[in-house]
């Protein structure tokens, strides 16, 4: 397809983020947060290697900007501002994955808050091997200033 086609757009119009990279994990672990000022549309990609043994539950949440231009508390997002594949999310906005039928996949949520930034957490227990994964945030629509659209260089 041409730079200039669908796939063009939304490689311009877009930034990834890592919130955790892809690695083996048995331990809780707070995610890298995401500045969410750039863009309109914001999805969180869930790259789900093997799981082994243990219980993994996900957290999604946001947070207001403070007068000083960085993330304020961070809360729990409820599930009424997550939009994802049926039975995927809790009510209580928690993604959890506790059997090998529901690894090696991707899973993408929309996030449909009104936060200024954007977070995932992890709670692990019972783990001895764990799961192999990584999350990201991809966030698209971006605002442009002038006619230059913004975005991060990274990488594919």
């Amino acid at each position: 397809m041409s730079s200039d086609g669908y796939f063009g757009n939304l490689r311009t119009n877009s930034e990834a983020f890592h919130v955790f990279k892809p690695a083996a994990r048995t331990a809780t672990a707070t995610g890298t947060e995401v500045d969410l000022r750039n863009g309109t549309e914001h999805v969180i990609i869930f790259d789900l290697g093997v799981w082994t043994d243990g219980v993994f539950t996900f957290t999604v949440k946001d947070s207001p900007r403070d007068a000083d231009g960085t993330s304020g508390t961070f809360t729990a997002v409820t599930a009424a501002f997550l939009d994802g594949p049926t039975g995927i999310v809790e009510s209580n906005g928690t993604y959890i994955i506790d059997a090998a039928n529901e690894d090696e996949k991707i899973v993408m949520i929309t996030y449909t808050g009104g936060g200024d930034f954007l977070r995932v957490d992890f709670t692990a227990s019972g783990t001895t091997t764990g799961m192999v994964f990584s999350v990201m945030v991809v966030t698209t629509g971006l605002r442009a200033t002038g006619n230059t659209p913004m975005r991060s260089n990274a990488a594919w």
